[in-house]
This record gives C-alpha cells, sequence and structure tokens, in this order.
C-alpha cells in the first residue's frame, strides 16, 4: 500500500502586505520543483481557465492535492497545467474532509491521461505514514499564489524558506482567533514566527511542503498570508483507506522499457567508474541473493524503487532453476555492499511475459516486497521515462552499481557511477551479430557505452541496477559482451569518411621550402566560394608566404585529387600570439573563387556569442596524424567526442609544467579520463561540427587523444562577427564597389554571411521584365512559391522565396496573407530553373509573417514559412547567407534580382528563371517619387528601392514578389512592391532584411 504523508504550502491563507510572491518569496524555476502542477479552475460564467490551486505528482495518473481544491457543486471542470496540460477524471478526496473538518483536507485526483516524465516533470518522494517531524527545521514551499495579503497572484514560480512551529504553540495562537476548525494533531504548522511576510497564500494551497526533495505536507490554510504571530497551516499523516491505496497503486505503471545495457570494457570500477553516494542515487537498492550451498546473503543484482512496495530490475535476477523468492532480499539507503541502510524481503515477482522467448528480450521484472520501504533522504522512488520515448543516440547516460570492476574481476565494496553514451541500436545490432555466438539487440533494448574505445561500462554484479538519463530511469541494465580495451586508430581513434559527407573541408597544403614539394599539413573550411576559415598559426612564421600555400577542395585523399586554389592573402586574428594560443583562427582569401559540386560547398558557421554546451557529442574530421608522432592518413578520417567543461580543462592544463592557458575563445573535446580520440598534428584548422553546424577550428593540445588533456579547438562563436567583417570588408572596399563611395571602416563589421546556426551558402534568381535567363545552379537558394487555385484546383508558381534551412524559407507576407489564403494552398517547388516543373516539392506548414505587417501600406512585408517537410540539400537546392542585422546598404551599389515573374506589365509570367542587373537607389529620392502619386504610397527605412543599372537590362514584376534581392550571394532585399514594370516603371521596392535580420533567427532557429 502506497502511504502518503503530505503537508503543504499554506493553502487558502491571505499575508500581510508584501512585494513578493508566494510572500516573501524569490522567482525560483520549475527544474527546481518538477513534482509541482498547477491546479487549475474554469470559470463556469466566461469558460476561463485560472490557477487557483497547486498539487504533486505521485505518479503518471495521480496527483495529491487539498481536497478543498475539489469541494463542490457537480460539473466543475479543473486541469494541471505545467508546461502541459491533463485534465482531471476523478478527485477522491478525504472522506472525512469537510469545510468544518479540514483535518482531512487532502485528495488523491486521477488524470484523464497518463503524464510524461521529462525533466521539470517527475513524480514527488512522499515522507513516510507516522513519520514525527521535528521543531525549528528549515523547509522549503512553492507556488504561484498570491503575493501579499489581497494581492496579487504571481506571474511566475516563487519559493521561500519557513521553519516548522511547535504544533501546540500554533494551536494556542489560532484559538486566540476562535476559528473553527482549529490545529490538529494530522496538521502541520510553518512559518516565520516574529518575522512578517514569508508564507504561501491563497492560490498555492494543495501545493507541497518540502523538506530537502521530500514532500513532508500539503499547503491547507492560514490567517493573513506572512502574519508574524500565525504560521502557515499543512495538513500532516492521512490514513486511507486499503481501497484508495490500491487504486492508487493499480494505477502506479512502471514504463517497460527494457533498457539492456551494451559497453565496452575498462580496469576500473563499475567498470570504469568512481566512487559515488547513496544520496546522489537515493532510487537504486541492491538485491541479495542467499546462497543455496553457504547460507550466506551476498549482492548479486541491483533493482530501482519504483513505489515503497515495489522495485524495478531484470528478469534474470529473478529466474534460475534454484530461484525462490524467499532467496532474493534488497537493501535500500545504503552505499556500501551488503552492509548498512534497511532489508525488505522478497514477496513476488513479476518478470515480463516474453522474457526468455528471444535472447534477453523482455529482461525486466517487478518485484513486490513483503515490507514496505520507509522513504528518506537516501530511499526514495525513481522518476521512470515515459512510455514509447525513444533515446536518441549519442546521449551522455549515467550507470551506478556494485557490479565487478575489471571483466571476470572483483566486485565493488561501494557503490560506483560511470557516465557513456547513447549507440544506435543498429550498429549495436550489427556488432552483436559478429561474436562467434550471435546476440540479438531488439528495438526494446537500449545499447550505450564508447564505442571503439571502451573502458567504461556495467558489468556482472550491476544486472537490473539504473540506466539514467539526469535522475530518469530510462533503463535496466541487462547483458553485454566484453571488448577489447580502446583502439587507436586514425584521427586518432577515427574511421574512414568521405568528402561527400564534408564538403566544406579542405586540406591546406605547403610547399617544402627545401624539398620543393607540395604536401598537406593544415586544413580549413570554406566560407564562400573565395575564402576559408582555418588556424592562424598554419598562416604564419619564419618562412611563412601566401605563395608557400594553397587549398585543395572536392577530395577525399591527401595530396591528390579535388581543385587547388592558392592563397591570396590571410588574416589572421589582431589578437593571435598576445595570450598563448588565444585567437588561433584566420580568414584566408583565395586567388581564384572555388565552384560549388557536391563535394564543394560552404559551412554553416555557429552565431557569435553561443555557448556549446558540456558534454556535447562533436566531430573533428582531417588527415592527421592516427596517433602521437605517427603517420598522417592518406584518406579522410572522422571521429566523435564530446565537449569538456572549460574550467575543468583549464584546470588541468594549469598542471602542465609550464601551464598552458585554456581561455573562454576555447572548446575543449575529448573523451575525458578515457582518451583514445583526438585531433592530432596535421588536423590543425579543420573543422569541430556539431551536426553540420562548424563550431570550433581545430587549434592545440597537450600529445593526442590524452585521456587527461582534451583536444583544444578555437571557438568559432567568439569570432563570428570578426570573420563576418573581414569578408564584408574585403568585398565592399576591394572588389566589387571601387567608386566615390567612402565607406567608414566602422561599419564595415557588416554585410556578413549571417553566420549563425544553421545557415550556409546560397544565390540569387527571378523572371524579371526585360531580364537575361539564368539557372539554379547559379542560385540555387530561390525557390518557386506555388498558389492552388481555388476555382481552378491548379498548381501555378505566383511568388518567390529564398531558402534559410532546410524546414524554413524566407518571402513576402502578402505571398501568404489574403481573405482567401490556406497555408494548405501554398507550397514551394526547389531546384528548379523552369516554372511549375521539375526539382522537388514542399508543402507549407505554418508562416510567420511579421508582426508589423499591414500597420503601414507595405512596412513589414516579409514572412519566415515552415515546411511540413525538410528539403534535401544538393548542388541546386541549398541555403542562402542574409545580411547582418542593421547594415546600411550604400546607394548605388550593384545588387541581383531574380524570379519568374512577367516578362511585362501584365504580360505572361516567364516559363524560366530570369534575373536582372540593378542598383540601389537613394531612399530620399524614391520616397518622393512615391509620395508625388495621385494616390501616395509610403516608402520606409525598412525597405530598399532599385532601379536598372543599364537600359533595358530589366525590372521585377508581378510573380517576382517574395523572391531574393542579391548582393555576391548575400541576401539583402526580398522583393516586396512596385509600381509598374520595366524601363517606365517606378523604382522596385523590396524589404530590407537587415531591419529584420534578429527576427527571421528567432523565427527560424
Amino acid at each position: 500500500m502506497i502511504v502518503i504523508l503530505m503537508i503543504a504550502l499554506l493553502a487558502g491563507a491571505v499575508v500581510p502586505k508584501r512585494v513578493t510572491r508566494i510572500v516573501g518569496g524569490s522567482e525560483t524555476t520549475i527544474d527546481s520543483y518538477p513534482s509541482l502542477v498547477a491546479v487549475e479552475r474554469r470559470n463556469l460564467w466566461n469558460g476561463v481557465w485560472w490557477q487557483s490551486c497547486a498539487g504533486t505528482i505521485l505518479n503518471p495518473r495521480y496527483v495529491l492535492s487539498a481536497a478543498q481544491c475539489f469541494f463542490g457543486p457537480a460539473g466543475s471542470s479543473y486541469r494541471n497545467a505545467s508546461g502541459v496540460v491533463y485534465y482531471v477524471e476523478k478527485e477522491i478526496n478525504h472522506p472525512y474532509y469537510s469545510l468544518y473538518n479540514t483535518s482531512s483536507d487532502i485528495s488523491v485526483v486521477r488524470l484523464s491521461t497518463r503524464i510524461g516524465y521529462n525533466p521539470v516533470i517527475q513524480p514527488a518522494t512522499i515522507v513516510a505514514n507516522g513519520f514525527v517531524f521535528p521543531d525549528n527545521i528549515p523547509v522549503k514551499v512553492a507556488g504561484w499564489g498570491h503575493t501579499a495579503y489581497y494581492g496579487d497572484y504571481s506571474n511566475v514560480l516563487q519559493e521561500t524558506t519557513v521553519t516548522t512551529v511547535d504544533r501546540r504553540l500554533c494551536a494556542e495562537r489560532y484559538r486566540t482567533l476562535n476559528l473553527r476548525p482549529n490545529v490538529t494533531e494530522t496538521m502541520l504548522c510553518a512559518g516565520a514566527l516574529g518575522v512578517t511576510g514569508r508564507d504561501t497564500c491563497t492560490g498555492d494551497y494543495g501545493g507541497p511542503l518540502y523538506y530537502g526533495h521530500i514532500v513532508i505536507g500539503i499547503a491547507i490554510w492560514g490567517h493573513q498570508c506572512g502574519h508574524p504571530d500565525f504560521p502557515g497551516v499543512y495538513v500532516l499523516t492521512v490514513d486511507f483507506d486499503s481501497n484508495t491505496n490500491m487504486a492508487v497503486l493499480a494505477l502506479l505503471t512502471v514504463a517497460l522499457l527494457a533498457g539492456a545495457a551494451y559497453s565496452a570494457p575498462q580496469a576500473s570500477r563499475i567498470v570504469g567508474g568512481t566512487e559515488t553516494s547513496i544520496e546522489k542515487f537515493p532510487a537504486m537498492v541492491a538485491v541479495e541473493f542467499l546462497g543455496v550451498w553457504t547460507g550466506v546473503w551476498g549482492q548479486s543484482c541491483a533493482a530501482n524503487i519504483v513505489t515503497a512496495r515495489f522495485v524495478l530490475s531484470a528478469a534474470h535476477c529473478f529466474d534460475g532453476i534454484f530461484y525462490n523468492p524467499s532467496y532474493r532480499r534488497i537493501r535500500a539507503g545504503s552505499s556500501y555492499r551488503n552492509t548498512g541502510g534497511i532489508l525488505s524481503y522478497v514477496d513476488v515477482e513479476f518478470n515480463h511475459p516474453s522474457y526468455g522467448l528471444n535472447g534477453y528480450d523482455g529482461d525486466i521484472s517487478v518485484v513486490r516486497l513483503l515490507t514496505p520501504l520507509e522513504y528518506s533522504p537516501v530511499i526514495q522512488q525513481a522518476a521512470l521515462v515515459t512510455h514509447g520515448f525513444k533515446m536518441p543516440d549519442n546521449l551522455p547516460v549515467v550507470h551506478a552499481g556494485w557490479g565487478a570492476i575489471s571483466q571476470g574481476g572483483p566486485l565493488s565494496p561501494v557503490l560506483l557511477e560511470t557516465t557513456i553514451f547513447t549507440i544506435n541500436n543498429e550498429l549495436c545490432a550489427a556488432r552483436y551479430q559478429t561474436l562467434p555466438r550471435p546476440q540479438v539487440v531488439t528495438e526494446n533494448m537500449i545499447c550505450a557505452g564508447i564505442p571503439d574505445i571502451g573502458g567504461k561500462d556495467a558489468c556482472q554484479g550491476d544486472s537490473g541496477g539504473p540506466l539514467y538519463y539526469t535522475n530518469i530511469l530510462i533503463g535496466v541494465v541487462s547483458w553485454g559482451a566484453a571488448f577489447s580495451a580502446p583502439q587507436s586508430s586514425r584521427i586518432v581513434g577515427g574511421t574512414e569518411t568521405s568528402i561527400e559527407k564534408f564538403p566544406s573541408i579542405v586540406a591546406v597544403e605547403n610547399y617544402g621550402v627545401l624539398s620543393g614539394v607540395w604536401s598537406q599539413s593544415c586544413a580549413a573550411n570554406i566560407l564562400t566560394t573565395r575564402y576559408v576559415l582555418s588556424a592562424a598559426h598554419c598562416f604564419r612564421g619564419l618562412f611563412y608566404r601566401p605563395s608557400n600555400r594553397r587549398i585543395r577542395a572536392g577530395s577525399s585523399y591527401r595530396n591528390t585529387g579535388g581543385i587547388v586554389s592558392y592563397v591570396d592573402v590571410e588574416f589572421n586574428h589582431p589578437s593571435y600570439g598576445l595570450n598563448g594560443n588565444d585567437g588561433d583562427i584566420s580568414v584566408v582569401r583565395l586567388l581564384t573563387p572555388l565552384e560549388y559540386s557536391p563535394v564543394v560547398q560552404q559551412a554553416a558557421i555557429v552565431s557569435q556569442g553561443f555557448k556549446i554546451p558540456d558534454n556535447l557529442p562533436v566531430v573533428h574530421a582531417g588527415w592527421g596524424r592516427i596517433e602521437q608522432g605517427g603517420a598522417l592518413s592518406p584518406v579522410l578520417l572522422e571521429t566523435t567526442i564530446f565537449t569538456i567543461n572549460n574550467e575543468l580543462c583549464a584546470a588541468r592544463y594549469m598542471t602542465l609544467d609550464p601551464p598552458a592557458t585554456v581561455t573562454e575563445n576555447m572548446i575543449c573535446a575529448g573523451i575525458l579520463d578515457v582518451g583514445g580520440k583526438d585531433a592530432c598534428q596535421g588536423d590543425s584548422g579543420g573543422p569541430l561540427y556539431y551536426t553540420n553546424i562548424l563550431v570550433g577550428v581545430v587549434s592545440w593540445g597537450h600529445g593526442c587523444a590524452n585521456e587527461t588533456f582534451p583536444g583544444i579547438s578555437t571557438a568559432v562563436s567568439s569570432y563570428t562577427d570578426w570573420i563576418a567583417a573581414s569578408l564584408s570588408c574585403y568585398k565592399l572596399c576591394v572588389e566589387s564597389y571601387e567608386d566615390a563611395v567612402d565607406f567608414n571602416m566602422a561599419t564595415l563589421t557588416v554585410l556578413a554571411l549571417l553566420l549563425f546556426a544553421g545557415f550556409a551558402c546560397s544565390s540569387p534568381a527571378t523572371r524579371i521584365s526585360g531580364g537575361t535567363e539564368a539557372s539554379v545552379e547559379k542560385f540555387p537558394a530561390i525557390v518557386q512559391v506555388e498558389f492552388l487555385g481555388t476555382a481552378s484546383g491548379i498548381w501555378s508558381q505566383s511568388c518567390g522565396g529564398h531558402i534559410l534551412t532546410a524546414r524554413y524559407i524566407l518571402s513576402a507576407a502578402h505571398c501568404f496573407h489574403g481573405i482567401f489564403y490556406d497555408p494548405k494552398n501554398r507550397r514551394i517547388r526547389a531546384g528548379s530553373s523552369e516554372r511549375n516543373t521539375g526539382g522537388i516539392v514542399a508543402y507549407v506548414d505554418v508562416e510567420i509573417n511579421h508582426p508589423t505587417y499591414g500597420a503601414n501600406d507595405m512596412d513589414g512585408d516579409i514572412s519566415v514559412v515552415r515546411l511540413l517537410t525538410s528539403l534535401v540539400y544538393s548542388p541546386v537546392v541549398q541555403q542562402g547567407p542574409i545580411i547582418i542585422h542593421g547594415f546600411d546598404l550604400p546607394y548605388r551599389l550593384p545588387v541581383v534580382l531574380a524570379g519568374w515573374g512577367a516578362t511585362e506589365a501584365g504580360g505572361l509570367a516567364s516559363p524560366q528563371l530570369m534575373e536582372a542587373k540593378v542598383e540601389i537607389l537613394d531612399t530620399e529620392v524614391c520616397q518622393k517619387e512615391y509620395g508625388s502619386l495621385s494616390i501616395p504610397r509610403v516608402v520606409t527605412d525598412n525597405m530598399i528601392c532599385s532601379s536598372l543599372l543599364e537600359q533595358n537590362a530589366g525590372d521585377a514584376c508581378q510573380g517576382d514578389f517574395g523572391g531574393p534581392l542579391y548582393y555576391d550571394d548575400i541576401l539583402v532585399g526580398i522583393l516586396s512592391w512596385a509600381e509598374g514594370c520595366g524601363t517606365n516603371s517606378l523604382p522596385v521596392v523590396s524589404t530590407r532584411v537587415a531591419s529584420y535580420t534578429n527576427w527571421i533567427i528567432d523565427a527560424a532557429v
């Protein structure tokens, strides 16, 4: 039976005026109180939901609250909201509760659907029945209730610390108010006697009172929230009848996610673990076997507390020829093997019915104990993963147990833990099929370890124990095979890969001054057709000359294949050389531009200031040495490692002699305390990727694949703006605009590739009045926006768009607006030069028009559009870079527009993609022209006006709108509107992308 002894956040009291919530509290987050929920009531008159109480998650189907929150006429509706909304199916108020008997003010509430656990939604740990709580103990309350007596509700979760108060003293004080009911033995008082303003209040009732993270009470009432003489009152121990208990227990379902642990070996605990304590893993218990011959109890498996009466373990721990329930017991609350804590003997096991039918599939068991456990800080329920949740690959997860510290080695006398990573199930299954006796890995299992490295894993004696993600139980240790210890292969610890997978990587070759031979010595990453990004130390030194460096793109092989381009000039970061290896980054200009192809493409780089989290799986690629002092690899290699906390990394490097400096502009990555995978000499300047986003440039390290000292990369996000400025200045100042326009160098931190996570390369396009034919190969980021005719039922191109990411495009808001507009009536066609045919089609999911659109003529005519399915990139389908926020384009700058629009005013749309060269006009001149019309039009600073660069060179027309306006390959405008087309028209007006770049990023990323 589940015994729930609750006290809560003062339910129903009001408090002397205070300025902060819960009264006298401070803001907190649901991460600190993941078992707390808001209880909302629907107003029967206006149908509006409003938060009126709080509650505590017991299990996926039940919440604990105060009965007063669920007391009233039939037909009232309630719901719990905590990021996710769940509706109430039935409340089970304590049978003795009434408005005059608040000593039983407690309710177990059944939800209509199951709660899905995650890091901010978890079940509570409840104090044992009958536990007597001492006075003067600090406890915590949290909630969204009134912030003061007669105050307002808090919009954000609040917490405050109060102290338990002697019940007799509390009762005496409340008697002076002549209140009914008084404080009874089933209640607990808590507050800050003699201090005004710390308490629960109206709206907090039904919520929990915590000691540590254990729920000891439920808030029910008080007097004038935060009154210095009257503490808050919480309901304590309640004797639920057996029927209620069993009803709760029946719904306490276990997510039968059969978690099988796979890994590779090593030579220390669990294997490869470190000592830990039961305080960190209070839901874990040891399963002890009684030796049939020895008569001695000894730990042989582990399990996880599901309720006070049930634990979850592996079926094979409760099966076998000599198995008898009386030969099993569990030990809870102890960090040590076979000693300490409390014991409970097994009553009966419920092994999954599929166990034994297909290898270790279904190796999971729910085990009932003869006597219930008593919860405490070291004995608590586990939070279980929701049913059907699929664990992603490369997720850091934790094993804990007392098992063997090596294959065939002794069991550990103390609890150990280790962090490993989830492994793709198909890969895992394929490997187990190579064993002399192949083993079956099913979809009901989780593989975890450090592939091709090993050294950390569960082992004999850990079976039945937990596999945690954060503190959520996602797996139960089942079985595995002993593999070899870490292997040392390429990059170090890498595997062969191909340039098709990493088309933005290039080899940097050095011309030997003495040998006269070109040879790969570094790597780099393609920014544009003319620029690559590398490490500054690859472009510096006593004998360095730009003429002694070239890059090789499009080849998987070292020193052969692909295309070669020579270096023109390098722009090393100005801080490089001032503080160790800080600023080890360089933008390098090539003498001749690269030609894009499936194996030569721009990199998508991370946004300025983005902080890479710890323990993130990242990828190195390169042709460097396959081990410290070893040979360079003849073929491109890749390896997956994990980001490491910078402070920890810096502390380790300070132990070297002499110490080395790790700054905040660097990323540490490797496999800490294991080693075996890393970049090495020859990989410098190459990429560190998260997914396909360039987050780092390989810089330096201590040795290669060292278990103590991770590899160091330059953090690209510390330099994104500088990279953008380097490109912009050279493009605008030197190449494309050598007119009389005098640029202020300070403004040239501007026309940047929008190098934020997920944006890569692109180009222009449009069928233009009087333009010339173009191809989508030249403008791979342009797409057609097709409308479904409501009368004709035919799809036809009517606007253009620009690819932001595989799932988002940028277009004009007026193309996704109107009386007949419906997302189902829009789709995009990418990768085709021909109108209404070819390429690939993706349908629109939802449009995000700019909120200002429609308020001031065509101002704000821009839309970020989400697609139902992702685009697949190819040479004719690519992301496009967009201009940096706030950049002002100079007048008379030559730009290009492209599209399939009408070839003349009132004419037919073009069957072929067209382009036209135009130049940017003075906005004030444009405003005057449009302001002089009989019906004046508004031209704002958020618009760009453009006109013909050459007579009859072309212009935008109907059908081009929503399409791109490019400077070089950078999107600077979205074609919006115009009066007429061609030579007799007024200027074409485009939405100025630089006015909306930050909004675009927020909407699309």
